[in-house]
């Protein structure tokens, strides 16, 4: 028990204790503070990209429509014009 830290008040951990050097354990702060900086900087580019696929799928799926429906519209006005059905016999 005599070899134990002394308990500071507030419940924080006395940074002597751990035997890591105030100067290491700054630097690690400041490592961890970046590294947490980096993961939200990580996050919004990545939701960014993702809404951007989003919108570039939804692009695809309206282009592929719009290139059906043409080629039905086209089909059917052949239709109307004679030339989809049997054609010229001579």
């Amino acid at each position: 028990m005599a070899n134990l830290p002394q308990i500071i008040p507030g419940g924080r951990i006395d940074p002597t204790a751990s035997g890591i050097p105030s100067d290491i354990a700054a630097r690690l702060k400041r490592k961890e503070e970046e590294a947490e900086l980096l993961r939200e900087e990580l996050h919004a580019k990545q939701e960014k990209l993702r809404q951007g696929l989003k919108g570039w799928d939804k692009l695809s799926r309206d282009s592929q429509s719009m290139a059906l429906r043409t080629e039905l519209s086209e089909r059917h006005v052949r239709m109307l014009a004679g030339e989809g059905v049997g054609g010229a016999a001579f």
